[in-house]
């Protein structure tokens, strides 16, 4: 019988997860290890599939989609990926696929464990499968998905700070106001980025809790305020008047302070 389900491989050790779920509850335990007994319990309770999410509003890709993949089986005729952007829901991408030329094992041009972008060539919703392809993927297309999936990883990763933090499952956030900041801006990413410098014009958007916008913009100014950065030149400076030496010293002293 088919599945009813979207297969998903929460089972699998992804290197795209590479173990931020365990780092966010690990590195909050360490931070309140003064509460209290019933607020340890709590915690315990909260766990990694409180956390798990999909990126964007569809549950699935859409036909022609590129998306980011990480492959997680690969045989002779096909291999099985991960769609990272979709919850790790699961993928296949025949032989035939991978390559214009003639394919005898698809091991040759798709490696275990590694991170590629592909097209959806056919989704079956009701029967879960999705099929891909690599053939008509140009470098442009790969580069100009990889900026906007760096970007949706970011905008991810504050929203798991700011789930655990509230204690709430991850896609109740998303479904509160993390997939309108996509569809209200170019990229939700944008909209963070607003946020460190116009709050109130990226919440006058959305509906979101006093405590919602307390907690998520504590996680934009931690990861993504801009960090300091230092410059250093060679300059050579002359004087040629009479007080020479003693004119350059005190230009210096004065730009100093």
């Amino acid at each position: 019988p088919k599945p009813q389900n979207p297969i998903y491989l929460s089972n699998y050790k992804l290197k795209y997860n590479n173990g931020i779920d365990d780092q966010i509850i690990q590195q909050d335990r360490k931070d309140t290890d003064h509460a209290s007994v019933g607020e340890s319990e709590n915690e315990e309770a909260f766990g990694k599939e409180d956390l798990q999410c999909r990126f964007y509003r569809n549950e699935w890709p859409e036909k022609d989609e590129l998306v980011v993949v990480e492959i997680i089986t690969v045989n002779e005729g096909e291999a099985y990926v991960a769609l990272l952007e979709y919850n790790n829901i699961e993928g296949m991408i025949l032989a035939t696929n991978t390559t214009r030329k003639r394919v005898k094992n698809v091991k040759k041009y798709i490696r275990l464990g590694t991170q590629d972008y592909m097209q959806v060539i056919t989704v079956d919703k009701e029967g879960c499968y999705i099929d891909l392809s690599k053939k008509t993927v140009q470098i442009p297309d790969i580069e100009e998905k990889k900026k906007y999936f760096d970007k949706s990883k970011v905008v991810h990763l504050i929203m798991k700070l700011t789930a655990f933090k509230l204690k709430c499952k991850l896609i109740e956030l998303y479904e509160a106001f993390g997939w309108d900041l996509y569809d209200k801006f170019d990229h939700a990413y944008d909209a963070l980025k607003l946020c460190l410098t116009d709050p109130e014009l990226v919440f006058s958007k959305i509906n979101i809790t006093d405590a919602q916008k307390t907690e998520l913009l504590a996680n934009i100014h931690k990861k993504m305020a801009a960090a300091p950065i230092k410059l250093r030149a060679i300059f050579n400076l002359q004087c040629y008047t009479y007080e020479g030496i003693e004119a350059i010293r005190e230009s210096l002293l004065e730009a100093k302070r």
